[in-house]
């Protein structure tokens, strides 16, 4: 008695360009299209991961250095870093990779958004720092005016002394 299914799928490893007879269509901006306009069967090779544009790299740079325009030009590139190693990460889960490979794509997704995540807490030191000097600015302007008042009081109850002899 064979219990198992006829086509023997139980346990069956994928082959190398066995994508497992179903009709795949890549969402829009993972494969290209044929010029007729059809969209293509995802196959799964090492030629659609190369299909996938990949964005500048970004290098590790000293954070409390950068200004604040070039920390909002980082975010972007890492957020675009991280898109790209997702749209990796899910090539891989649906073609022939091992877990490994998928684990190695999802490790990489994890360390750009670290890395994004560093940099908006460094925006968010950088403004809560700039509230806190405004602030403190403010008090000392606040102080500043009342000692002037106090000062002024004391000339006038001053004047008024000298005047009343």
């Amino acid at each position: 008695l064979n219990i198992c299914s006829p086509r023997g799928t139980m346990g069956k490893k994928r082959q190398f360009g066995d994508d497992g007879g179903g009709d795949y269509i890549a969402p829009k901006g993972l494969g290209s299209n044929d010029k007729q306009g059809a969209p293509r069967r995802a196959v799964a090779s090492g030629l659609e991961i190369d299909e996938v544009p990949r964005p500048k790299k970004t290098k590790p740079q000293n954070l409390q250095k950068l200004s604040m325009e070039d920390l909002n030009q980082r975010k972007h590139d890492l957020k675009m870093e991280e898109n790209y190693h997702s749209n990796v990460m899910g090539i891989k889960k649906r073609g022939p990779y091992s877990a490994s490979d998928v684990r190695a794509s999802y490790t990489q997704v994890l360390r750009f958004q670290y890395l994004q995540k560093e940099v908006d807490l460094e925006i968010e030191r950088r403004e809560a720092r700039k509230e806190s000097q405004q602030e403190a600015k403010a008090r000392k302007k606040q102080e500043k005016e009342e000692t002037q008042r106090a000062a002024k009081a004391a000339l006038a109850a001053a004047q008024e002394d000298s005047f009343a002899f």
